[in-house]
């Protein structure tokens, strides 16, 4: 095998078995039975007429999300004003980043 395929061979085993690169960092969503955790909006940027990307702060600086682009991140939020929380779910479209991504 060719050395770049190799490499991406390799890169894609490593997420798939759960190895998200070679950082060390601890990862934010650990899943199972985690519940929720609390995390600070850090931005929101309009894409367009029905989409938002939002970027939120890890609890730790150095921490990574532990997700992958095709896994989902359901959300809860109560307002002051509101009866019910808003409970939505959202895709991130990057893996691994320090501020984590929604759209």
């Amino acid at each position: 095998m060719k050395g770049a395929a190799k490499d991406a061979e390799a890169k894609a085993k490593g997420v798939v078995g759960g190895n998200f690169g070679s950082s060390g960092a601890s990862k934010a969503f650990t899943g199972g039975d985690q519940g929720f955790i609390s995390l600070k909006l850090d931005s929101v940027e309009n894409i367009n007429h029905n989409t938002k990307k939002f970027r939120f702060e890890l609890p730790e600086a150095e921490q990574v999300s532990g997700l992958t682009v095709a896994s989902a991140l359901i959300t809860k939020y109560k307002g002051p004003e509101m009866e019910k929380p808003a409970i939505r779910p959202y895709t991130p479209v990057n893996d691994e980043c320090k501020n984590y991504t929604l759209f």
